[in-house]
């Protein structure tokens, strides 16, 4: 009897032990996740709205933000809402992040920064702009830029196409609103 007690005492010691050591581990853990400070995390949205004589219709889609726009972010935070402004129109063949261009470019634009927005350090502002077409053409895909140079490499911050990459066919007279939505979470 005297053995079979030892050997429970030593298998409850054994199991305190390594008790004690996950339930430190598990505490450690979400006090770490919880309280590590990250780098802010952009993200971008877009929203076509296309006026047709037929009426109004959206055209949403998923996009990114590229490697090279979130460089740019990791190193101008607070400036980049005067920069990234540029909104283009045309075609790519995939949206990648490593992108820093459309694959062809039918037109680009200033587009209308709205103020900034500020909440408990996460930042958001629009970037808007109404395009007007004159000749039919066949576009799939969406850009902003930090440069208004048509065609210009290396300033694609964000890319996206417009439904689900297939082509997209505008008419003359036809107008679309561009909206690209900014922002980013720079919290814990």
């Amino acid at each position: 009897m005297e053995r079979k007690v030892k050997v429970l005492l030593a298998l409850a010691w054994a199991l305190s032990v390594a008790s004690a050591f996950m339930m430190g581990y598990a505490v450690n853990s979400a006090w770490i996740n919880g309280h590590q400070h990250r780098p802010p995390r952009p993200q971008a949205n877009l929203y076509i709205f296309l006026e047709t004589p037929e009426g109004e219709s959206l055209l949403f889609s998923g996009n990114l933000i590229t490697d090279i726009g979130e460089n740019r972010t990791a190193f101008s935070l607070r400036g980049v809402q005067t920069f990234v402004k540029w909104i283009s129109l045309g075609n790519a063949s995939s949206i990648d992040a490593s992108k820093t261009k459309l694959d062809s470019e039918y037109t680009r634009a200033e587009g209308t920064v709205s103020d900034v927005y500020i909440r408990n350090g996460d930042y958001a502002w629009n970037v808007t702009k109404k395009f007007t077409f004159t000749e039919t053409v066949k576009i799939n895909a969406c850009g902003l830029h930090w440069d208004g140079t048509a065609n210009s490499d290396g300033n694609l911050y964000a890319l996206a196409y417009l439904t689900d990459g297939s082509y997209q066919e505008f008419h003359p007279n036809w107008n679309a609103t561009v909206i690209w939505i900014l922002m980013f979470d720079c919290n814990d």
